[in-house]
């Protein structure tokens, strides 16, 4: 079994941020399609920009001791965390 590229897998993980993203926002914190529609062209524009340009390399990195791939990683993820919490608290 081939084992998949360090890039390959943000980007797996970056589409997957975004249609979780579009989903929460639309059906659990209830979003206007005009706003969502209006906000994901900069929201995706954020984790392409984020997914091409970060320099990761498998276990070549390290940051405080984890691997730069997982903080990467972990970024997007807070980043997508973040955005459903501006949204949910926002008046």
């Amino acid at each position: 079994m081939a084992r998949l590229d360090v890039r390959v897998k943000l980007s797996l993980l970056v589409a997957a941020c975004l249609l979780g993203l579009v989903i929460l926002l639309k059906n659990v914190v209830g979003v206007s399609p005009e706003v969502l529609s209006r906000d994901f062209i900069i929201y995706s524009s954020i984790y392409i920009a984020f997914a091409l340009f970060v320099p990761v390399q498998e276990g070549k990195q390290e940051v405080m001791g984890l691997d730069s791939a997982f903080l990467s990683g972990l970024v997007i993820v807070l980043t997508t965390v973040a955005i459903v919490a501006f949204y949910a608290f926002a008046p």
